[in-house]
């Protein structure tokens, strides 16, 4: 098993805030890049068959690779990089909608994580926003049906009256569809 880090995952400041936008946007835009499972062409000529076939077959590998970790990586980053997780659960919610057949199962431990933990009642939501779009169908039944008995315990103690409607409407949505 490959053990690397996605280029996004690094945690480097700098006294520079103007610095710091351009690299924040570059690390957006690279994660969807990555999200999207995307690669960069090389020169825009007619590729053969057998060029068409192996692109092909490069992509797949490359798709497949990205998509074994990224439940793992996106976790890791909630956890660690607290000042990005708006980005990061953004990013969720996308490839959620995009890859329906995706491994979320880890990242779904990590909003739950963040909707007990984090003072901001914006990630609170957005972490709940994205436990919803998650699903059954990227963590599983079970652990899906653990995860919003645990959110359901987070709310009793919430005290925003905003997140617990939000966890409230996620609750129902999945027992009307049940």
């Amino acid at each position: 098993m490959h053990n690397f880090r996605f280029f996004f995952l690094t945690n480097r400041t700098s006294a520079d805030a103007s610095f710091l936008l351009p690299r924040r946007l570059f690390r957006v835009a690279a994660s969807l890049i990555l999200a999207a499972g995307l690669s960069f062409a090389g020169p825009a000529a007619v590729p053969s068959a057998s060029a068409q076939n192996s692109s092909a077959a490069h992509a797949q590998t490359g798709s497949a690779h990205w998509q074994a970790h990224f439940d793992e990586q996106v976790a890791h980053a909630l956890r660690q990089h607290p000042s990005m997780r708006t980005t990061y659960i953004q990013t969720v919610l996308r490839v959620a909608d995009d890859h329906k057949r995706l491994d979320l199962s880890r990242t779904v431990g990590a909003l739950l994580d963040i909707i007990k933990e984090d003072s901001s009642r914006e990630h609170r939501l957005i972490a709940i926003q994205a436990l919803h779009a998650i699903g059954a169908e990227h963590a599983g039944e079970e652990r899906y049906r653990q995860a919003l008995d645990r959110l359901y315990a987070l709310m009793q103690k919430e005290s925003s009256e905003r997140v617990r409607d939000a966890a409230a409407e996620t609750l129902t949505q999945y027992t009307k569809s049940g």
